[in-house]
């Protein structure tokens, strides 16, 4: 099934290139496996799953077409829960109620890319003075100067002690001094 794209997208060219007739048979294994194509049974019996369920065609193929080999998505179907007396690799019928989809046999599933946070996310840490998100460079950076004023502090306030004992010495001699005087 053909479905074209709204007028206003332009659709992008095939993902595989168009091999001759006599290698179709091990071109899915020269083909890296995110270039490979599905089962075209797969396909139809999915859509008409979709049809069956949602009563309305399923009409954003070409966007799955580009985006069906992406580990996000395959991430996704990895992380559902499955019965335990369920194959994953089986395909649903169209009898099914079954809104899960399952992976072909050869998709293969990837390490999750692990994506950065968001700005909300670090704006939200920044708000709530988390440090976590700073890299080991800066959090001893962070240490050093927290220790350098912790030792100013204690220097200004050793300071403060030995002016104020001078002070009062001075005092003192000028009170002697008053006596003295009188």
């Amino acid at each position: 099934i053909e479905i074209p794209p709204p007028s206003g997208l332009r659709q992008e060219p095939p993902l595989r290139r168009e091999l001759p007739p006599s290698s179709a048979s091990s071109a899915p294994a020269r083909l890296p496996l995110h270039r490979r194509r599905p089962d075209p049974a797969y396909i139809t019996q999915a859509t008409t799953l979709y049809k069956s369920e949602e009563k309305k065609t399923f009409s954003l193929m070409y966007c799955w077409e580009i985006l069906h080999h992406h580990p996000k998505w395959n991430d996704r179907l990895s992380q559902k829960k499955q019965k335990a007396n369920v194959d994953p690799l089986v395909i649903p019928s169209a009898r099914t109620n079954s809104r899960e989809f399952h992976c072909s046999p050869d998709i293969s599933i990837s390490d999750p890319l692990v994506r950065p946070p968001g700005r909300k996310v670090e704006k939200a840490k920044r708000a709530r003075g988390d440090t976590s998100s700073c890299s080991s460079e800066s959090s001893l950076v962070v240490i050093a100067l927290t220790n350098m004023w912790s030792e100013k502090k204690e220097m200004s306030a050793q300071s403060r002690e030995e002016r104020n004992d001078r002070l009062g010495e001075v005092i003192s001699l000028e009170k002697e001094r008053l006596k003295i005087e009188k």
